[in-house]
């Protein structure tokens, strides 16, 4: 192993449904991850930017769970902050956590792009090849989607098939 692959990884949403799952893949590879939620670890709240400090201290790179969707109004220009700030700390790589193909995520989606910008077809294919197994991207529909989080217990969803919380009560 390099001196940088031994750096921790921030998990933004550590303890949630997705960030969750990263933050144990790397507790299984005993890579060092930092916990950036509101529950454990490093506090880290997207709307809160005196909280990214203390996340990306020694940090290499980033997991990004953009809560509570990247198609909200104003989601793109935190995440664009928040790339600024990372940068500042010295990250070298970001992941995010991207979605439906909505105007707000592909904005949030041009504040991380790298060398060259995927689609999720071009990422399962990359997946496909790397790992030998097809792996397909399936798109959802709003309600497809909205059921999920309704499924998943995120308030303000339940019963419509879409996402119902007003934005500013979701955008504190």
């Amino acid at each position: 192993m390099t001196q940088q692959s031994l750096a921790p990884i921030l998990v933004t949403g550590g303890t949630g449904r997705t960030g969750g799952r990263q933050a144990r893949r790397l507790l299984d590879r005993r890579i060092p991850g930092i916990d950036g939620s509101r529950r454990e670890g490093a506090p880290f709240y997207w709307h809160d930017s005196g909280t990214w400090p203390r996340a990306l201290d020694g940090a290499s790179a980033a997991y990004l769970c953009y809560s509570p969707d990247l198609a909200l109004p104003g989601a793109s220009l935190v995440i664009a902050r928040f790339v600024e700030s990372a940068a500042e700390a010295g990250v070298q790589r970001l992941v995010l956590l991207s979605g439906r193909g909505e105007d707000g995520a592909r904005a949030a989606e041009r504040s991380v792009q790298g060398p060259r910008l995927l689609t999720l077809n071009d990422v399962a294919a990359e997946l496909s090849a790397a790992t030998g197994r097809r792996i397909e991207f399936l798109p959802c529909s709003g309600g497809e989607f909205g059921t999920d989080l309704a499924n998943d217990g995120v308030p303000g969803t339940a019963g419509t098939g879409m996402w119902a919380a007003p934005a500013k009560a979701v955008l504190r």
